[in-house]
């Protein structure tokens, strides 16, 4: 596996626990680091960049969400 999918992996494995830590943490979030890993133990460096990146991004947008105010 190449270094690049590596850190992308480790950098999803981190974001991930952050929106878990703020209880925003979404199931297709989890989905997405499920495939990376996947991906990793089959040496797929590309699939691991592709689901690590979907996995960070939406940790991320799951914690800018609860910055929202709630509509109930």
């Amino acid at each position: 596996m190449s270094e690049a999918a590596t850190n992308e992996l480790a950098l999803a494995e981190a974001d991930v626990k952050a929106a878990k830590a703020h209880g925003s943490l979404w199931t297709t979030t989890v989905d997405a680091l499920k495939k990376a890993k996947e991906a990793a133990t089959a040496f797929d460096s590309a699939a691991v960049i592709k689901n690590a990146r979907i996995a960070s991004e939406q940790a991320k947008l799951s914690i800018e969400q609860t910055k929202y105010p709630s509509t109930k």
